[in-house]
């Protein structure tokens, strides 16, 4: 409690009650440092899922983020870093430097509510008007993009493939997921000696 009582800012990220039970929730700890930020992060928000343990892959399987990554007809798996962890993390710090700035205004600390499940909620913000709009559930692109080439017919990768979506009725290109995509044999080391090759002619 000594150290709280000159501390900015304090995280925990326990079962839900556990910070309680232990003598260390925000209602404990305000009452000896007022202006403390008390960021909490948890699985999911206080609610119907706010008993739940949450973790990484948890989280990004009932935000539908597991749902369009990997490659199309497959199973879905996650993302290949703790992006739901992350992701919590990133917003709870952004409320603590809000309520720190506020502080500044009121001398008052609070509380912050960080979650993983809201947070990949959070990237699937085009994919959810998408669905909306369209009446579908997106499926995985793979390694491609879901705007496609929006400016040029086709776009090259390192891998030596090209991805875009054809062009409407009005011959503006869709923002929707590309409809098409092919690769060449032709690896980048090929391309770079007939590069290298041209430039010398």
């Amino acid at each position: 409690m000594e150290l709280v009582a000159d501390a900015d800012v304090f995280v925990e990220n326990m079962g839900r009650g556990a910070a309680e039970r232990l003598g260390v929730g925000y209602d404990d700890l305000a009452a000896v440092n007022p202006g403390l930020v008390y960021l909490s992060i948890k699985g999911f928000q206080e609610g119907p899922y706010g008993d739940r343990p949450g973790m990484d892959v948890v989280a990004e399987a009932m935000s539908g983020l597991m749902s369009v990554t990997g490659e199309k007809g497959r199973q879905p798996v996650r993302v290949g870093t703790s992006i739901a962890d992350m992701g919590g993390a990133l917003y709870g710090v952004m409320g603590v430097l809000m309520a720190l700035r506020e502080r500044d205004e009121t001398g008052e600390g609070q509380r912050v509510d960080g979650t993983l499940f809201e947070a990949s909620t959070h990237w699937m913000s085009y994919w959810m008007t998408y669905a909306d709009l369209l009446g579908e559930d997106p499926e995985p692109l793979g390694a491609s993009h879901p705007v496609g080439a929006s400016t040029t017919s086709s776009r090259r990768t390192a891998a030596g493939c090209s991805s875009a979506s054809p062009p409407n009725a009005t011959g503006r290109r869709s923002v929707a997921p590309p409809t098409w995509r092919s690769c060449s044999p032709t690896s980048a080391s090929t391309r770079r000696k007939s590069d290298a090759n041209a430039r010398k002619n």
